[in-house]
This record gives structure tokens, C-alpha cells and sequence, in this order.
């Protein structure tokens, strides 16, 4: 296959998460931030390449939750007069278009996320992205950087960050494997919908420092408890602290802030420094867009069904 030419950051904040919106949550921001495959690769640790940026709010046609609005401070007066997604499309497809191709998306939880509701959205407008376009999950790919780590760390005791042994664990254990979108086909519970959202959630605390190190900073590893056993958190502030150092003070949640953190854990993650390769990972590990499952909105029979097992 191809070499990826252009790597497509994008975040979405939404009206809400998609367990307590019966799957009819819709898309109140988007940021889209695209970096070549050379400027990326040629961007020095704790630098970010040059970029092509598309950051808009959406006006989503329906309440925007109290939740929602207090995390990302978007409300719905905010985007009273903002365009619809179909009214906007046009815009986010010509930009995509005119990327260098191979395009591939990179999104943080995207498999089981931003994918699923973007494209949610284009059936909903009746629009369809290019069908070429690419997709890629970065949540898997530090799974796998940190599994190789992990790996290498029985050769050699001496290296930081290689001492975990339940380093390919996360919080999407049991519904995402490191290989594959393995959101079930069948049998979606609530409670499957709650640890999928409780990641997702997680992020809305997050923002990249304005002055972004320049120094990598060697932190011990960030680990959760799950079924009394520690095992690494993949959550995207997590990552940026093993790579730069702390996030403290950072609570404001935005698309593009989220973007550009992402976007500088992937040139640390391919850089001298690090000895990783993200850009390889998602070449070998990108599908199509198209190939993702939407997410299915559910009718208001359905929500009646699905709210007799309520969540809280």
C-alpha cells in the first residue's frame, strides 16, 4: 500500500455523549488539522509542523445537554446562527479534496468516537466523503508503541517507560482490540456505551500548554486500576504527560486545542528522541473511512425500550 501523504488531525465536540442521547448525539464543533507526511517527519521534538486548518462550530438542531455546554462552554445560543453540518459539508469536503493524497484521518478514540458520529452525520445530510479517504485510531497505535515497549523491556531493564507488563490495556479493553474497530456488531449494552463514553468524557479536560516543551521529560507511567490490577491510561493528556511532562491548569476543551495536542504526540512518537514510529504504525494500520460502522441512531421506540435500563 501506498505511503499516507497527509496525516488529517480531527476532533469533534458534540451535544452530548452518545449513551445518554440514545445515539442521536450530533456534532457542535469540528477541527480539522492537516500536516504532511515529510513536515511531520522532519518537525523536531516538542515543534509542530506546518499545518492547513479548518476549525468551525455547527448549529446541531437540537438542545445541546447542561453537561455538554459546561465542559466545552459551547451552548446552543453559541451556535444559534451557526450552519448546519449538510450547510457546511461543501466546505469540509473541498478541503479535504485538496489535500495531498493518500489522506487518512487521525483521531484519538476515533474508531469507536469521532468516526462513527461523523459519519452519522453524512447519512443523516444524505452527503458521502471521499471514498478513498483514510482512517486510523491513535488510541490503538500508542497501545501498540506501548506494547513494543513493553516487549523490548524484557531485553533491557535500563530503558524508562518500558517497565509496565499490562502496558496493551486501556479502558476499551474488552470492546477495542489493538488491531481492528471491534466495537460489537450486536449487543450493545448500556454499560458498554458508559466505558466508551467515560473515555471520550475524559478528554474534555484537556489543552495543549501555548508554550509547548522543548525538552522530552521522562515520567513514570500513568496507570489506572481495572478488575485490581494496574494497567496504563491511553487517555490523550496522559499520553502528552509521558511525552512532555504535566498538564496541570489545562481545563479548557476545545476541537482545535485537542488537535494540536494530538498533533505534537505524533511527532514525539516518531521522533529521534523516542525511537517510536507512529507514521509507519498508521500505514500498516489505516482502513477506510467508509469500512467504519456509523453510529445508529435509535428511534423513539427504541430510546423507550433502551431508557427501561436506565444508566443512573
Amino acid at each position: 500500500m501506498e505511503q499516507i501523504k497527509t496525516f488529517l488531525i480531527i476532533d469533534l465536540e458534540t451535544t452530548g455523549l452518545p449513551h445518554k442521547e440514545y445515539n442521536r448525539t450530533k456534532i457542535t464543533e469540528m477541527c480539522l488539522l492537516a500536516a504532511s507526511r515529510k513536515d511531520i517527519r522532519n518537525a523536531a521534538f516538542g515543534e509542530l509542523p506546518p499545518i492547513c486548518k479548518l476549525s468551525f462550530m455547527l448549529n446541531p438542531e437540537k438542545t445541546i445537554t447542561p453537561d455538554s455546554a459546561r465542559i466545552t462552554g459551547i451552548t446552543n445560543e453559541h451556535v444559534k446562527y451557526a450552519p448546519t453540518f449538510k450547510e457546511k459539508f461543501h466546505t469540509v469536503n473541498s478541503f479535504i479534496k485538496d489535500l495531498k493524497k493518500p489522506v487518512c484521518f487521525v483521531a484519538h478514540n476515533g474508531n469507536t468516537f469521532d468516526y462513527r458520529i461523523l459519519l452519522a452525520e453524512c447519512a443523516d445530510a444524505k452527503v458521502m466523503l471521499p471514498d478513498d479517504l483514510l482512517c486510523v485510531d491513535s488510541l490503538a497505535i500508542f497501545r501498540k508503541i506501548s506494547k513494543a515497549k513493553n516487549n523490548k523491556s524484557s531485553d533491557s531493564v535500563d530503558k524508562p517507560m518500558n517497565t509496565d507488563k499490562s502496558m496493551n490495556s486501556t479502558f476499551l479493553s474488552d470492546i477495542m482490540t489493538d488491531d481492528e474497530d471491534a466495537w460489537p456488531e450486536m449487543n450493545v449494552t448500556p454499560e458498554n456505551f458508559q466505558e466508551i463514553d467515560e473515555l471520550c468524557s475524559s478528554f474534555y479536560n484537556l489543552s495543549p500548554s501555548q508554550n509547548m516543551p522543548r525538552k522530552k521529560v521522562n515520567k513514570s507511567i500513568t496507570k489506572v486500576k481495572s478488575s485490581g490490577k494496574l494497567r496504563e491510561s491511553f487517555k490523550l493528556t496522559e499520553i502528552y504527560t509521558r511525552y512532555f511532562g504535566g498538564t496541570e491548569g489545562k481545563t479548557a476543551h476545545r476541537a482545535e486545542d485537542d488537535c494540536l495536542m494530538l498533533l505534537q504526540c505524533m511527532v514525539a512518537a516518531q521522533s529521534k528522541e523516542t525511537s517510536d514510529d507512529f507514521l509507519l504504525l498508521c500505514d500498516q494500520n489505516c482502513k477506510l473511512l467508509l469500512d467504519c460502522k456509523p453510529l445508529e441512531r435509535k428511534t423513539n421506540l427504541e430510546a423507550k425500550r433502551y431508557n427501561k435500563n436506565p444508566l443512573h
